[in-house]
């Protein structure tokens, strides 16, 4: 099954020609579309950072760039905003009808929690698609993951994307195994006939993620005399 993956660029990395050579090395490596942002360089990191975003011309000109690079036209360029907590909704919404003219192929604004909002930037890009981040703790709140997902696409988001959930499972996966294993230290007579199994992925699965067939047959015809 082929799945289309997308990563993020940051920021470009630089000015527009710096855009340029991204968008290249990205569409070089295989991927079918990047992020690219409208933050000042270097960018800030975290939610309880004052936010600096460049002037929309510049990243007019950063989109025009990256569109100019993509050889294939199927090559999702997928613009992120930040302006709505550094400027507001008005310059957010401006924003985004200057980024879809320049060419985004969807629009992914940053920092929206109220349906109002969300509205005002799905009716601004117009027939581009608009994207919503839900990190692990979402910001547009709901009753449950399902309602969340089904409110959003009633208001005419087009794509949810879920930074940090794999991770954010991941870290807690193996702090449930810690505490298991410190608190059969501190009491011996604790026991679970179901642990540690229960939190490891199976040997099979290990196998086809880390492709042993292929390392095997590739060993066998190298190391093998």
């Amino acid at each position: 099954m082929d799945i289309p993956l997308t990563a993020d660029a940051d920021a470009g990395y630089g000015n527009p020609l710096n855009v340029y050579y991204t968008v290249r090395q990205f569409e070089d490596a295989g991927l079918s579309g990047v992020n690219l942002e409208d933050q000042v360089t270097p960018r800030r990191w975290g939610a309880l950072v004052a936010t600096e975003v460049i002037s929309p011309a510049e990243m007019v000109r950063k989109i025009e760039a990256a569109c100019m690079a993509r050889r294939d036209d199927d090559f999702v360029i997928i613009v992120r905003t930040d302006a709505f907590a550094a400027e507001g909704l008005s310059a957010t919404l401006a924003r985004v009808r200057d980024y879809v003219a320049a060419g985004a192929d969807v629009i992914l604004p940053m920092g929206l929690s109220h349906d109002t909002d969300i509205s005002s930037v799905v009716s601004a890009a117009k027939d581009v698609p608009v994207s919503i981040s839900l990190s692990t703790h979402p910001a547009v709140g709901s009753s449950g993951f399902g309602a969340l997902i089904d409110r959003l696409s009633g208001l005419g988001v087009r794509r949810a994307s879920l930074p940090q959930w794999l991770s954010s499972a991941a870290v807690k996966a193996m702090t449930d195994v810690c505490d298991h294993i410190m608190t059969f230290e501190s009491n011996r007579r604790y026991n679970d006939p179901t642990f540690p199994i229960r939190h490891f992925a199976s040997g099979d699965v290990l196998r086809d993620l880390l492709d042993a067939e292929g390392v095997e047959l590739i060993e066998g015809r190298l190391l093998t005399r």
